[in-house]
C-alpha cells in the first residue's frame, strides 16, 4: 500500500512525554547531528561540481536513512497529457543505469508517478511489487522486480511553469518498509537539498562567468534541459517564444546547440560554448536596426527620439502617409507594438548619441 506520513511526527517511543530526561538529551544530540549534516550539504553546494554534489548529497542522506539504492533526479512533464515524467539528469546510487533506460516505458501508467506529478505534501512510501500486483500493473511489477525495488520512498517537487521536476527516490531490495521516521528525515533533508541544488548550479555559472551586469547565460545538459539559467536568459527566451513554458530549450534553439551553430532569431541571438565540460548558452537581444531599410531606420530613429508623425515627415521631406507606412512596417518586422517599445529598442541598440543629433538638427532647422 501507499502511505503518506506527517513530516513532523515522531515515533511514540521517541516522543512519549513520560520518558526520561536521558532520552531528551539523546534526541537533542540527534538534532544537532542532523543540523551538522545539513551544514555539510550546504558546504558541498559551494565547493563541489554538480556531479560531485549529487553523490555527496546521497552519501549524507544515507547517514540518516538506510537504503540500498536510489535516484536523485531532475526532469520534465512529457506526453500528450503531460502526465509522464521525462528524466533530464540523474545520479543513480547502487542500481543499474537501465533503471532509467526502462523507466519511459512505464512512466505514464505508474500511479506513483502520477501522484508525484500532482504534487506531494509528504514523502510517499510504497511496497512496490504487491502494490502493482494488486492493481494488475504487470509491466510495473516486472520493472520493480527487475531493478530490485521492493520498498520505495519518494519525495520532491513536480514540474512547474518554466521549472523542471526534481526528486529523490530511495529503494530497498528487502522486505523492510520505510518508516515514518525515515519520512521525517527525508522531508527535512529535502527542504535543504532543493535549495542547495539551486545554489550549486548558480555557483557554477558565477565561476564560469563572474562578470556583473546584465548577464544572460544558461547551463544546459545533454538533453537540452536548463540546469541553471540567469533570470535575463529566461526573459529573453520569452521574447522569442512567448508561449514557451518548458524547462527545456525550444526545438529551434536546441537544434543549433547540437550542431554548435549560433542562433539568429527575430528577437534574440544565442551562441554556444563548452566550459569545464558543460554546454553553455549565451543570449542577447538581437540587433534590430539592420533588419530595417535605410528609410525605415531613419523614420524609426526620429520617431522614437520624440518627433511626431508630422515632424518626421517635414524633416525628411516625405508625406505623413509614408511615415506611418514605414512605422507600421518597422513594428511588424521587429515584433513591437507601440512607440515606447520602439524607443527602448532604438536607445538600447543604436550607438550612443545617434538620436540626439536628429532632434537637434530638427530644432536648428525649425
Amino acid at each position: 500500500m501507499v502511505t503518506i506520513y506527517s513530516a513532523w511526527t515522531r515515533k511514540e517511543a521517541e516522543t512519549d512525554p513520560n520518558e526520561s530526561q536521558g532520552a531528551d538529551r539523546i534526541q537533542g544530540v540527534a538534532m544537532k547531528a542532523f543540523a551538522s549534516t545539513l551544514a555539510d550539504l550546504h558546504y558541498a553546494s559551494q565547493h563541489a561540481s554538480p556531479h560531485e554534489f549529487s553523490a555527496e548529497a546521497v552519501r549524507l542522506l544515507r547517514k540518516w536513512i538506510e537504503f540500498d539504492g536510489g535516484v536523485l533526479g531532475t526532469g520534465y512533464a512529457e506526453g500528450k497529457m503531460e502526465d509522464a515524467l521525462g528524466i533530464a539528469d540523474a545520479h543513480i546510487y547502487n542500481r543499474s543505469p537501465d533503471i532509467l533506460t526502462d523507466y519511459p516505458d512505464v512512466s505514464a501508467s505508474d500511479p506513483l508517478t502520477q501522484s508525484f506529478m500532482s504534487g506531494l505534501c509528504e514523502p510517499l512510501l510504497c511496497s512496490c511489487p504487491s502494490y502493482y500486483a494488486a492493481r494488475n500493473l504487470a509491466a510495473l511489477e516486472k520493472y520493480a522486480r527487475r531493478h530490485d525495488i521492493n520498498e520505495l520512498m519518494l519525495f520532491g517537487a513536480p514540474p512547474q511553469e518554466r521549472l523542471g521536476a526534481r526528486w529523490f527516490v530511495a529503494y530497498r531490495g528487502d522486505n523492510r518498509p520505510f518508516s515514518g521516521q525515515d519520512a521525517n528525515y527525508l522531508h527535512a533533508f529535502w527542504l535543504n537539498l532543493s535549495i542547495a541544488m539551486d545554489a550549486n548550479r548558480s555557483r557554477l555559472l558565477e565561476e564560469i562567468f563572474p562578470e556583473q551586469g546584465d548577464r544572460a547565460v544558461a547551463l544546459i545538459n545533454w538533453r537540452g534541459i536548463l540546469i541553471a539559467a540567469d533570470p535575463l536568459f529566461q526573459r529573453l527566451l520569452q521574447l522569442e517564444w512567448p508561449g514557451h513554458r518548458q524547462p527545456r530549450l525550444p526545438a529551434p534553439l536546441w537544434e543549433c546547440a547540437v550542431t554548435n551553430a549560433g542562433y539568429q532569431g527575430k528577437r534574440i541571438e544565442v551562441r554556444f560554448s563548452r566550459q569545464r565540460g558543460q554546454l553553455m548558452c549565451h543570449a542577447r537581444e538581437a540587433l534590430i536596426l539592420p533588419k530595417l531599410t535605410p528609410s525605415e531606420s531613419r523614420v524609426a530613429a526620429l520617431f522614437s527620439a520624440g518627433m511626431s508623425h508630422k515632424e518626421v515627415a517635414q524633416h525628411l521631406g516625405v508625406s505623413q502617409f509614408t511615415v506611418r507606412n514605414h512605422l507600421k512596417s518597422s513594428y511588424s518586422k521587429l515584433g513591437l507594438h507601440d512607440k515606447a517599445e520602439l524607443a527602448r529598442y532604438m536607445v538600447a541598440q543604436a550607438p550612443a548619441g545617434l538620436q540626439a543629433p536628429y532632434r537637434e538638427t530638427e530644432r536648428a532647422g525649425g
